[in-house]
């Protein structure tokens, strides 16, 4: 049943915090005026338009003409914008102001018809700043997203300053300078945003338990009215007035809404400190709260290559793979639940791992560059400058001096370069590894060591390992796969990522159930390290980290194999983190990611990370700093193929197939329902992020500019310029 909710801005002294300032991240907005919808294409924010016509990239954003900022069109130019019900009813007109170098024709289709079905589709622009109007047919517009495109004559293009999308522009040219916060104006320091009568912002948000949307309205003739909508039809109604104010989100609590901000009574409302709030005092990024113990003397990470998160209790309370010795861990460390690889192959994955880097930033395996950049800050040499040790032992061949993962390591050794792979085809087990680095580090426990351990026993080739074997598959076997999975027995293709032959079921049990065993094979080893901490007696002295370089897919769609695609089995992967002096016993469900590694060891050594570094170090995190609001997961394979996650909601990009795909996790975990055109609000909740994103991916911050759902205010300064 659709309810409506009414709530009135009642003053209240319960503490609490922002979670979600809508002026810092005032990008993610979309401009409503007058009931119609402004495309800004000055803004950075335009972005969340124009990205959307991928693959082909038809918009050149971030230019000026006569000092007014602008966006040029190729030739045939393509947007996608929401609109809601009442906008694509009630849109006559397309209006908007550009700047054309000499005169030319323009010819508007919108979802693919002419803009006015009777012949009046060709306008002819004349030289220099004009606003245009482009008759729309009834009907032309549906609820939901649109596609637009733009058709200019040949020659040099027209600049696009903005786009109207509703009746009449009337004198919007004139006022679309107060939709800047004054945040943007130099020597103004305030944290507000203002916007003109009947005018406002909507934006596409999770709404937290017990959630207010709170302001100030700084003059008491003004007042803001508030609409927040969900997909089932319920909706929140309130008004915001005065100095402080709120309206009550929680009956929409849990659920994505479009929250719509419109200025009333006057003819420009002024709000300050506009937020999402929830109850509580917010949580203290200070010495005090996160430096309650020594750093760590000794650290320990641990890549267990093609590990998939859904695969162990931890991260999946259905797991069937017994993994006591991670349980121990997370006893008293932070578990991570929602982490992805930043690309579902092992150059990505150790890239941002040891770099703190993004694919596109690092570039190891990034279009043929095998090697990172000499002057790239990597966790090896780092560690060294800073007195530690380092051990790597490793049988991921990948993961080699040579393209850099190895720098800085006093003793370094790649099993599977080194001879160990091909005299046992392939099979270098945990039990290898570990007496190798034992080995390594037997006489050195009285100095700072740092280990990286890369085991591989969950990558093809898979052993049976028992007594596990027994456990996971009860049932008589008598196939090829009795004791182990090689890439030839599953028929794959030198030179081609994954298999491509399904065996019948029974096989797939079989499979699957060896690659689990594989996992407690891990986990015993995992057991074996701790014990030989405690010997050594350095164990309240060491942090551990537990993570996967990527995942695997084991037939879901199929294919077994990883490096071709971004669902969930190839780019969700475990990370616990385990050191009780700093880190405290928590399950954080925000969103993490491979280049918050690098970033978290310097934090709990006590360093400052980096200034070129992406990642942001996961222990406010794991002391509730910047939890309350989800945070995004982002992998990506070269130049084509994107996704990221925000809560239960994953939007994916093919770049050879044009509409972005968005799927419910919980509800479709192999990703095969497409609910973009179905779930308007949930698509612009994370498309919008992710397309603010990848306008900026090359040069993203975390520690700068926050994350690309919940921004910083340097964000939209520095990324509005």
């Amino acid at each position: 049943m659709v309810q409506s909710f009414h709530s009135n801005a009642v003053v209240s002294a319960q503490p609490r915090h922002g979670v979600f300032s809508l002026v810092d991240n005032r990008l993610l907005a979309h401009l409503q005026w007058r009931g119609g919808l402004l495309l800004d294409a000055g803004s950075a924010g335009f972005v969340k338009y124009t990205n959307f016509s991928m693959p082909e990239k038809t918009w050149s954003p971030g230019r000026e003409i006569d000092g007014i900022k602008v966006a040029l069109p190729r030739r045939r130019a393509k947007l996608q914008v929401p609109l809601t019900s009442s906008q694509a009813a009630g849109t006559t007109t397309i209006a908007m102001r550009l700047h054309a170098p000499k005169s030319t024709r323009l010819k508007v289709s919108i979802n693919g018809k002419q803009s006015s079905g009777a012949g009046k589709d060709k306008i002819w622009l004349r030289k220099g700043w004009q606003i245009v109007q482009v008759p729309v047919a009834r009907g032309r517009f549906k609820s939901g997203e649109n596609r637009l495109r733009l058709k200019f004559g040949r020659g040099k293009r027209p600049a696009v300053q903005w786009i109207s999308i509703g009746e009449d522009p009337g004198d919007i040219d004139r006022l679309m300078p107060i939709y800047k916060s004054p945040d943007d104006s130099p020597g103004d320091d305030s944290s507000g945003l203002i916007l003109p009568h009947n005018s406002g912002l909507a934006y596409h948000l999770k709404i937290p338990a017990s959630a207010r949307l709170t302001a100030k309205v700084r003059d008491p003739a003004c007042e803001v009215a508030v609409t927040a909508s969900v997909h089932e039809g319920d909706s929140v109604t309130g008004v915001l007035r005065g100095a402080s104010s709120h309206v009550d989100l929680s009956p929409l609590s849990g659920r994505i809404a479009r929250v719509e901000l419109t200025a009333r009574a006057c003819p420009l409302a002024r709000i300050d400190h506009a937020a999402l709030t929830v109850p509580g005092k917010a949580p203290s990024d200070t010495a005090v709260s996160r430096r309650k113990g020594k750093p760590p003397k000794y650290v320990v990470l641990w890549v267990m290559d093609t590990l998939r998160a859904d695969y162990i209790k931890l991260f999946n309370p259905r797991a069937v793979a017994e993994v006591p010795n991670m349980q121990r861990l997370a006893q008293k460390g932070a578990v991570f639940l929602r982490t992805y690889s930043q690309g579902p192959e092992s150059q990505a994955g150790h890239g941002a791992l040891f770099t703190g880097l993004y694919s596109i930033q690092h570039g190891l395996g990034w279009l043929r560059r095998h090697r990172l950049a000499r002057d790239l800050a990597v966790l090896g040499p780092v560690m060294k400058d800073l007195g530690f040790y380092n051990v790597g032992v490793t049988a991921n061949g990948y993961a080699t001096k040579k393209r850099g993962i190895g720098r800085g390591f006093d003793v370094y050794r790649n099993l599977m370069r080194d001879g160990y792979g091909n005299r046992m085809a392939g099979r270098v087990p945990s039990s290898v590894l570990f007496d190798v680095a034992i080995a390594a580090l037997e006489k050195k426990t009285n100095t700072p060591f740092f280990l990286f351990l890369g085991t591989i026993d969950t990558h093809k080739p898979w052993i049976a390992y028992e007594p596990w074997i027994s456990k996971y598959d009860k049932t008589p076997y008598r196939g090829i796969f009795k004791d182990e999975v090689t890439g030839g027995m599953l028929k794959m293709v030198p030179g081609h990522r994954g298999c491509v032959w399904e065996p019948d079921p029974r096989d797939v049990q079989r499979i699957r159930a060896i690659y689990t065993s594989d996992i407690s094979y891990q986990d015993y080893y995992v057991g074996k390290m701790l014990d030989k901490l405690d010997e050594w007696g350095i164990a309240d002295e060491t942090m551990i980290i537990i993570t996967a370089d990527h995942g695997e897919e084991l037939f879901e769609h199929g294919r077994c194999g990883h490096g071709y695609a971004l669902r969930e089995p190839m780019v969700h992967i475990p990370l616990l983190i385990h050191y009780p002096p700093l880190i405290p016993a928590t399950v954080v469900e925000e969103g993490t990611e491979q280049v918050d590694v690098f970033p978290t060891i310097l934090d709990a050594l006590g360093q400052d990370r980096p200034d070129h570094i992406a990642g942001q170090s996961l222990i406010p995190l794991a002391h509730g700093v910047g939890r309350g609001y989800p945070r995004p997961t982002f992998s990506s394979l070269p130049t084509d193929r994107f996704a990221m996650r925000l809560d239960r909601w994953k939007v994916r990009v093919i770049r050879q197939s044009k509409p972005w795909m968005l799927y419910d996790l919980p509800s479709d975990p192999l990703e095969q329902n497409d609910l973009a055109a179905k779930r308007p609000l949930e698509f612009r909740f994370v498309g919008d992020p992710m397309a603010v994103f990848l306008a900026n991916r090359r040069s993203w911050s975390k520690s700068r500019w926050g994350v690309a759902s919940n921004m910083t205010a340097q964000a939209a300064r520095e990324l509005h310029r």
